[in-house]
């Protein structure tokens, strides 16, 4: 969904107030952030990679909770942790959360849930815990940055752009604001129905 006139509200507002603004239940706030693109290079076990540039929108719009990752996994899948970094200057980032490992079905796209807070500008990322397939086909405009460590979160670190300047990471995330700023997504993980206090303040 994209951001519009309920923005800000949890899910639990969007059901109550339906009947009042003539809007089906499911209007929201959640967006995509990223690109799962079906991957089919390589990657080397033990890398935390984030994907800093792109022409594309894989940093976060504004602040606010990522609430489910995706990784669409090609033929040879690597174990996997999500990441999420905040750049702050140069080449150093803080990674500022990150999911728990997973083994991603071959051929399929896998979805995970996550809860992560970010700032505007964060941007997501992928760590290698086994070798495999996690990036796509290279493009221009894109660019990473990446460091042999599995980096912990409130750990910063400086990261080295990625030898191919076009390497496109397969890996989106969900995104929603958290008007209340209780650190869960308003679309489906708040059910606090406080969050309707701050509608439009997000």
């Amino acid at each position: 969904g994209t951001f519009g006139s309920m923005r800000g509200i949890s899910l639990a507002c969007v059901v109550a107030a339906a009947s009042l603004l003539g809007l089906p239940s499911g209007a929201g706030a959640a967006t995509t952030i990223g690109n799962a693109f079906p991957a089919t290079n390589g990657c080397a076990a033990g890398v935390t990679f984030l994907q800093s540039v792109s022409p594309g929108v894989f940093s976060a719009p504004s602040a606010g909770v990522l609430t489910s990752w995706t990784h669409r996994a090609g033929a040879a899948p690597p174990q996997l942790k999500f990441k999420a970094g905040r750049p702050v200057g140069g080449d150093s980032f803080t990674v500022v959360g990150e999911s728990t490992a997973v083994a991603p079905v071959a051929n399929s796209a896998n979805t995970y849930p996550i809860r992560i807070p970010v700032q505007a500008r964060d941007v997501i990322g992928l760590f290698t815990v086994t070798a495999g397939e996690c990036v796509a086909s290279s493009a221009s405009g894109y660019q990473g940055h990446t460091i042999f460590e599995d980096v912990p979160p409130g750990a910063t670190r400086t990261f080295v752009p990625s030898g191919d300047p076009g390497t496109r990471l397969a890996v989106s995330a969900q995104f929603e604001a958290d008007c209340d700023r209780d650190g869960f997504g308003d679309e489906t993980q708040d059910t606090d129905l406080s969050a309707c206090l701050c509608k439009g303040q997000a």
